[in-house]
């Protein structure tokens, strides 16, 4: 009989208890959660995305300019501008991007964690393994001359792609200190900042160009000196705002900082370089597909053997 009536109240007894009509408009705004939280991540992602994509813009705007200069310099000069810019991104510039992933990799969740001290730490170490890689960098690009020479091509071709590279070499070392500064906004979400830096290097970029190459007739030396000029002034803007208008992290929600022992310092180095080679491999290898498909068109005056 005890049984019989347990069977009966499971069947008669709703899972959900009644509620009256007052309880149900407390209940009903509840379902709106879900989009409201929606809508506020969405905002969110906005708010630090935008900025990024308005930044890219504008180093394609600068791109842009000084590729518009350079074809005005002639067909051999463009061509052998165009063959220097495919060599330097392959050569250098994959390199600090690829190097830099490994960089943003710890920064990320160094921050997320609030181990701010080690935050710096890796911004420095960045800093430090980008400039120990424009040696061997520096060393291929003033050389570049030698390559094409073995490779059988034009004289002249030679020697603007050459021209080019020899005055870009000091931008080695602007980007050596551009790549680690930008993870250090984008690591904690400060992306407008980085976007007005940029916006303000790049709205400059075109009166130092036409200075550089209209005016005091430097040709393709004022080129390839015009990108270092601007990326120079992008490092210095950085510099600024992160000493001087930058909110700092107050030390106590940092914590208690332990100066880092040397086999905490060899540790952090095997994790960087673990993440970073890596990295740059992969960024290599790709956008040495993408240039050279890009770049093909060109090429086409290039004579190979």
């Amino acid at each position: 009989m005890c049984q019989l009536n347990r069977v009966r109240n499971e069947v008669t007894i709703p899972l959900l208890p009644k509620i009256s009509h007052q309880e149900k408009l407390h209940v009903l705004p509840d379902y709106t959660t879900p989009l409201s939280l929606f809508a506020n991540e969405a905002i969110s992602i906005a708010r630090i995305s935008l900025p990024l994509v308005f930044t890219g813009l504008l180093l394609y705007f600068r791109s842009f300019v000084s590729l518009f200069f350079l074809g005005g310099l002639g067909d051999h000069t463009l061509a052998g501008g165009s063959l220097a810019l495919a060599f330097a991104n392959i050569t250098g510039y994959s390199f600090f991007s690829g190097l830099t992933m490994g960089v943003e990799s710890i920064c990320s969740q160094a921050f997320g964690a609030k181990r701010y001290n080690l935050v710096m730490a890796t911004i420095k170490r960045g800093i430090a393994l980008l400039l120990f890689t424009s040696l061997p960098v520096f060393l291929l690009w003033i050389k570049i001359d030698k390559v094409l020479k073995t490779l059988k091509q034009d004289e002249e071709l030679v020697s603007e792609a050459h021209t080019f590279l020899l005055y870009s070499v000091p931008d080695l070392i602007a980007q050596s200190f551009l790549h680690p500064l930008r993870v250090y906004l984008r690591t904690q979400s400060k992306t407008l900042p980085l976007s007005i830096c940029t916006a303000v290097a790049s709205v400059l970029h075109l009166p130092i160009t036409f200075f550089l190459v209209s005016y005091l007739g430097l040709g393709i030396k004022g080129i390839a000196l015009s990108g270092v000029v601007s990326n120079i002034n992008l490092v210095a803007f950085l510099f600024i705002y992160i000493a001087y208008l930058e909110d700092k992290v107050r030390s106590d929600e940092e914590g208690e900082v332990s100066e880092e022992s040397c086999g905490d310092s060899v540790r952090e180095w095997k994790k960087l370089l673990g993440l970073a080679i890596p990295s740059c491999v992969s960024v290599c290898l790709d956008n040495h597909c993408f240039n050279g498909n890009s770049h093909s068109n060109n090429f086409s005056c290039l004579h190979f053997p």
